[in-house]
């Protein structure tokens, strides 16, 4: 008999396929496969962005609940997002200016020197997050979901300080902090992006068997050899690389953290242990970036400028209150 985790790995990667394809061939028009190089350059930057975020969104989501040993647990949900948005809205402010209309396209143009803020905000917030909520070397849930709070409304705050701080004048981060993917995208951002991600995804599936032995306490863990607070570390250190990575390429998109990993164990049946686990939510994160991004194309043809932020917020929310209900309802 097939393993159910098996069954769930080939229906993600086919509907990866089907996502990636649909993202490609949709035009003004319908669905079109591009007839030239310029449209394979523009889709194809788009779909791999999509996939890049998509991927580590969802990684991090999957190593910060295990982490923090808290199903509701997500880049977005506990402060790293905002964090890194605040430390690339800063660098815009204070070393492009912060006026848009002033780099290519008339829009955002992302640059590769913004990945060395987003990494640190992401950094800066994950350690807060963590540091803050723990009581007596252990990680309480409710100070976490209080501090993430906490630190998303104090983020949001600078955001806006330095909006005001503008008189006159549009950030050019505006539509970046909805989250949208853009092409004013360089394929060498991109690449570079692409392949960090695919890295830190590879390590989170290579330490599955250590975080499975970590779920079942410290004492066993390192009863089978597992050290720990070295685990600790490199999950932290991934999930806010993969974090910042994803706010660096679109900006700060919500739910794909938070919706994956439990889709994933939906599929899988929790069978395999965590590394078939972190491979499902990528492949699952990466389906729902891509087709969101397809969706954005579809409603808005002319300009796809409706926020890949936005979309995943209307699809998010109701799925995260449809998913706290059945955790209550399973509660009584």
């Amino acid at each position: 008999m097939i393993r159910r985790h098996i069954i769930a790995m080939v229906v993600l990667a086919a509907t990866l396929l089907a996502a990636v394809l649909l993202r490609l061939g949709i035009s003004d028009s319908g669905w079109q496969w591009p007839g030239n190089a310029a449209l394979w350059e523009l889709r194809g930057i788009r779909v791999v962005c999509g996939l890049t975020v998509g991927l580590g969104l969802s990684t991090a989501g999957v190593l910060l609940q295990a982490l923090l040993r808290n199903p509701l647990a997500s880049p977005d949900l506990i402060g790293v997002s905002s964090g890194a948005s605040l430390a690339v809205v800063l660098a815009l402010f204070f070393v492009a200016g912060g006026a848009s209309g002033e780099g290519g396209g008339g829009g955002f143009a992302i640059a590769t020197w913004h990945s060395g803020p987003a990494f640190v905000g992401a950094a800066a917030a994950l350690w807060l997050v963590y540091g803050l909520s723990q009581r007596r070397g252990l990680v309480d849930p409710t100070s976490l979901v209080l501090i993430g709070l906490m630190l998303n409304i104090m983020f949001g705050a600078g955001i806006l300080l330095l909006q005001h701080l503008a008189p006159g004048r549009e950030l050019a981060s505006s539509r970046y902090l909805v989250g949208s993917i853009t092409e004013n995208l360089s394929w060498r951002l991109v690449g570079a992006s692409a392949g960090v991600t695919t890295a830190c995804v590879g390590v989170a599936a290579i330490l599955g068997k250590s975080i499975d032995a970590a779920m079942l306490g410290d004492d066993e863990a390192r009863s089978v050899g597992v050290r720990v607070g070295g685990l600790r570390v490199a999950m932290l250190a991934l999930a806010g690389v993969l974090a910042a990575i994803g706010v660096t390429l679109a900006g700060p998109i919500g739910f794909v953290g938070l919706i994956c990993p439990h889709l994933a164990r939906l599929l899988t049946g929790l069978s395999g242990g965590h590394r078939v686990l972190v491979a499902a939510a990528a492949l699952a994160g990466a389906s729902t970036v891509v087709l969101g991004d397809s969706l954005v194309r579809a409603v808005a043809p002319s300009s796809g400028r409706l926020p890949l932020g936005v979309v995943m917020a209307l699809i998010g929310g109701p799925v995260f209150i449809a998913m706290l209900r059945r955790e209550q309802r399973r509660a009584t």
